[in-house]
């Protein structure tokens, strides 16, 4: 039943963007992954009595269902754009407590869509203070049971409502009256949708931090190596370009670490472009045969030539060497709903979006884990460089999550990449 479910969440996810496409042995292969991690613990069968092995039976079900959600989820989210991630992990949450009969399909439905009411009534005290279109959406959450004579109660205790809707961050105070003690998590944040919309977003990473999990929000910074662990022969990685994100280091680094890189002539970088063809096709055919890596940039320049590579791929990929990777990169089309890479190839491939996200904690983890402890032990006063590096990382955390508001603040626009911080903490490390 979960295993339908996950894969049908992979499968609807093409409609928010047309890079999330997965195909069935995706699936199976990150399904089967799940239950790899979770291992086999324990005693044996033959020592436990029959309670103690219903007990095991049923947590190691429990174990499998977590363990297979959290593989599934993490495979999706690798290839998600920063702004979607939220969506995603809450319609995992909405349609897994849906399918385990915690909540009704019709509350998730209301969230979903909202309500308005198209003859709200009289508003009494609360017009003061209350927008006419947000009266009409409490008239609207009435039709709900655990609502039943909301708005009267509204207007009984009018200053209080005033009082939390005026509040910085209404999704954490305390909700006035008695019908705080009967709302359910899921109907305060349809409380939030008809009157805060503008703290439904950190009220929906409380809902499911606390529903599946802290994992599920708060993700760790990317690891190139343990992406690499699930790829083969057969699959590609593909990683979706963003302004300030660079995934050329990413692989070089750890083709230096596998004992791959240009100076032995196994690894190959190619900037696709007018003329490029004829290259790119000979070092797949090569590597295919010789084992080694190879590094295609830019496709998205090159859409016309990018289906004959993904059935060059498919043929080479055969008999080919177990050493053969194929890296690929491009930027998302402008619009979500085109199509500038072949599908096919998009469903056999490991996608990568490591975009740099816009809160402050996560780009402050990204931005520290560029850096390994050998630096500060290589170093003749690693107390001062170690509190200079955070504080070099916690500036870098801060102008990285301004990006999204362009060249605000600045003269001139700049993507303040990782290369910057790289450059500024060896300049540090000199002093």
């Amino acid at each position: 039943n979960r295993s339908a479910l996950l894969f049908f969440l992979m499968t609807d996810l093409v409609k928010i963007h047309t890079y999330y496409i997965y195909s069935l042995a995706a699936f199976q292969q990150v399904f089967y992954r799940g239950i790899e991690i979770s291992g086999s613990d324990g005693p044996t069968e033959s020592e436990l009595t029959d309670d103690e092995k219903e007990a095991k039976v049923k947590a190691r079900c429990d174990k499998l269902l977590n363990n297979i959600t959290l593989s599934v989820f993490n495979y999706v989210r690798r290839g998600l754009f920063e702004a979607d991630k939220l969506t995603v992990a809450t319609l995992l949450t909405l349609k897994i407590l849906v399918n385990d009969g915690k909540v009704d399909a019709d509350e998730v439905e209301f969230l979903v869509n909202g309500g308005s009411s198209i003859d709200p009534g009289n508003m009494g005290p609360l017009q003061e203070w209350m927008p006419e279109s947000i009266w009409a959406k409490v008239k609207a959450l009435e039709t709900l049971p655990r609502f039943k004579g909301f708005g009267d109660s509204m207007q009984s205790d009018s200053d209080e409502w005033r009082d939390w809707f005026d509040t910085e961050q209404a999704e954490e105070a305390q909700i006035p009256g008695e019908i705080s003690t009967i709302l359910s998590a899921i109907d305060r944040l349809m409380l939030l949708r008809a009157m805060r919309p503008d703290r439904l977003m950190n009220s929906l990473a409380s809902f499911v931090t606390n529903t599946m999990g802290k994992d599920y929000i708060s993700q760790k910074p990317f690891s190139m190596s343990s992406a690499f662990e699930e790829t083969n022969k057969r699959t590609p990685m593909f990683f979706v370009l963003f302004a300030g994100v660079d995934p050329t280091p990413w692989v070089e680094g750890l083709g230096k670490e596998k004992g791959i890189s240009t100076e032995n002539r196994r690894f190959v970088n190619i900037s696709m472009g007018q003329g490029q063809e004829a290259p790119a096709e000979a070092v797949v055919k090569q590597f295919a045969q010789e084992g080694g890596w190879v590094m295609l940039q830019n496709c998205h320049l090159m859409s016309s030539w990018v289906p004959k590579l993904e059935r060059l791929l498919e043929v080479v990929s055969e008999g080919a060497h177990e050493d053969f990777r194929c890296f690929i990169s491009a930027e998302p089309p402008p619009m979500a709903s085109m199509i500038n890479m072949p599908e096919s190839l998009m469903q056999s491939c490991i996608k990568v979006a490591n975009e740099a996200p816009s809160d402050v904690q996560s780009n402050l983890i990204r931005a520290w884990d560029n850096f390994s402890p050998d630096i500060f032990e290589s170093c003749n006063k690693p107390g001062q460089m170690k509190a200079c590096l955070f504080s070099l990382c916690w500036f870098h955390a801060i102008v990285s999550g301004r990006r999204r508001f362009g060249q605000q603040g600045w003269s001139r626009k700049y993507s303040f990449n990782t290369g910057d911080l790289v450059i500024c903490s060896n300049v540090l490390r000199s002093y």
